[in-house]
């Protein structure tokens, strides 16, 4: 049946809408893969180790401003210990990345810096409509997840993300990958966002107002605040600044 040109009109223009309104409302930490059958929950626990403590030598906190890429930072780094030896770039262990609690995997990211020969994965995770956990620079993949990525190429000097669909669930405890950290400073990526958070841009931080940076910033938290008390005080016994964040 032919519709009037009216009705027609109304559905284009509520459709259009709709998308426009979703796509506000999807904040960029999302990665573009935002699951919306999730269940509400703005103060889920962690229920199991990120990583074994004891290969972590000090944890940065989060909202640091890095110097060489004047880049502002909502999560926080964890800086692997060296081996026995010197202490030069490439002398480090390699620490397993588990996941702290069920949740799915609903963007990543795949690059390889130039002269670079190791791959650096990235994840955004999702653990309830409101809540997302970070991890990046992530050298292989393990189990389940490197069953469903593998075979999929590098974006040389391009850390943007890709929506899986459908997305992944891992359960607590799950191993995710292994990591070296960084090439130069031996350190991974672990941060947590929360659409609840409204963490605002002063002083030196206003410069990042309008940026993804700075929208990033407006919804980033502790990860580690998300644990029990008796776990959470053995990652805060790791911060090098004796705080989680922001740093600034």
């Amino acid at each position: 049946m032919k519709r009037p040109p009216g009705i027609v009109f109304l559905f284009l223009m509520c459709f259009t809408t709709a998308a426009v309104f979703a796509a506000k409302d999807d904040p960029g930490f999302f990665g573009g893969g935002r699951m919306t059958n999730c269940k509400k929950n703005s103060k889920p626990v962690f229920r199991r180790h990120l990583v074994q403590l004891k290969h972590i030598e000090y944890i940065d906190q989060w909202g640091t401003v890095t110097n060489t890429l004047d880049g502002l930072r909502g999560h926080t780094y964890l800086h692997i210990k060296h081996k026995a030896g010197p202490r030069i770039p490439g002398n480090v262990r390699t620490v397993r990345v588990y996941a702290p609690i069920d949740s799915y995997i609903i963007a990543y990211s795949h690059k390889r810096m130039a002269g670079d020969t190791t791959s650096d994965w990235g994840f955004r995770i999702q653990v309830s409509c409101e809540v997302v956990y970070r991890l990046g620079h992530i050298s292989k993949l393990r189990g389940k997840v490197k069953s469903r990525l593998r075979g999929i190429p590098p974006k040389f000097n391009d850390s943007s993300t890709t929506k899986l669909y459908p997305p992944l669930k891992l359960k607590a405890g799950q191993i995710i990958g292994t990591t070296s950290g960084t090439s130069s400073g031996a350190s991974w990526d672990f941060g947590v966002y929360n659409t609840k958070n409204r963490n605002t841009l002063r002083g030196v931080l206003k410069r990042f107002k309008g940026t993804a940076e700075g929208e990033t910033y407006g919804y980033a938290d502790c990860p580690y605040d998300y644990y029990r008390k008796n776990i959470r005080k053995l990652y805060y016994a790791k911060f090098k600044h004796k705080t989680c964040g922001p740093a600034n």
